[in-house]
């Protein structure tokens, strides 16, 4: 049948009639009208450690229809690719495995880990037909109150002054603020050692001492921040934190610190506390952090520096 067409010259617009060459036979690229296009993919997007990758492997495949392919065809779970996964672990259905899980990621220095250590069991499942992995050891966490896989041991505070855990240090220290003129201020010295954030004395200091001794000469003013300051008065206060991180068991504890004028000199801050925050962790892994306004653990008011 010949192929013609009628020319409508008005209108230049050009009709095509009926003839042998039609919308049929019409190529999608290099794939021939009713010809199939395959591609080969995977049922999963990873495949268990150790496991056998050929084993995910599937193929779709599409038509050329008039120059147009259809939708693919084939399983409807198809990734490109297919990568190990080193947490993925192949099983049989009903098998188990166990490890150990914390129920805190951090304890206070001094307490152990296994003081918070439990144990946890993940189960087999079916991720597709003849597919058994084990879960991931999160989702069985979620079943237990141990959430956390790894728990380390909070390293030692320092205390005030710059003395390190476990260092000792000579403190100097009097029994009077001042004496007689004339008469010595009889120096007292003591060994000081700082254990995660706290001094200790050994022989102990008495209840009452001083940093300073005026030899007679009178008590002189302080002058900090504009202000003036008479001798033994506090120039300025803080709250410190014993540790930087508190439990249900082991809550953030306070303490007020001052400074002292001390015969013309402002003294170190007193206490021994070195953290600015300090943040609670509850039951539910929730941080609350309490301000500096809160409330603080009372303490024996001296006229002492840190030391």
């Amino acid at each position: 049948m010949k192929l013609f067409s009628l020319i409508l010259l008005a209108t230049g617009i050009v009709l095509a009639s009926c003839g042998s060459k039609t919308s049929q036979n019409i190529p999608c690229g290099e794939i021939p009208d009713g010809g199939i296009e395959y591609r080969q993919g995977y049922s999963a997007a990873t495949f268990p450690e150790g496991g056998d990758k050929e084993r995910y492997e599937i193929k779709q495949f599409r038509t050329c229809v008039h120059g147009e392919f259809t939708a693919w065809q084939g399983p409807a779970q198809f990734y490109e690719a297919c990568t190990e996964d080193h947490e993925l672990k192949p099983c049989q259905p009903g098998q188990t495995e166990m490890a150990t899980y914390y129920k805190k990621p951090r304890v206070p220095f001094g307490q152990n880990c296994e003081s918070v250590a439990g144990t946890i069991t993940r189960n087999c499942i079916a991720r597709a037909k003849n597919d058994y992995v084990f879960e991931s050891w999160a989702v069985a966490a979620q079943r237990t109150e141990y959430q956390y896989a790894n728990c380390v041991t909070a390293d030692p505070a320092p205390c005030t002054g710059g003395i390190q855990h476990n260092q000792t240090v000579t403190k100097t220290y009097y029994t009077k603020d001042h004496s007689e003129p004339g008469s010595p201020c009889d120096p007292h010295k003591t060994k000081a050692t700082c254990y995660n954030g706290e001094l200790s004395y050994n022989p102990p200091l008495p209840e009452t001492y001083y940093n300073y001794c005026d030899k007679g000469e009178g008590h002189q003013e302080c002058t900090y921040n504009g202000k003036t300051f008479a001798h033994n008065e506090v120039v300025n206060s803080r709250i410190r934190y014993k540790t930087a991180v508190g439990d249900t068991t082991n809550p953030c504890i306070s303490e007020q610190q001052n400074l002292y004028c001390q015969n013309g000199k402002i003294s170190e801050y007193t206490g021994t506390y070195t953290h600015q925050i300090c943040a609670n962790i509850q039951s539910d892994s929730k941080i609350i952090e309490i301000p500096p306004t809160a409330r603080y653990s009372s303490f024996p008011r001296s006229d002492n520096p840190a030391l």
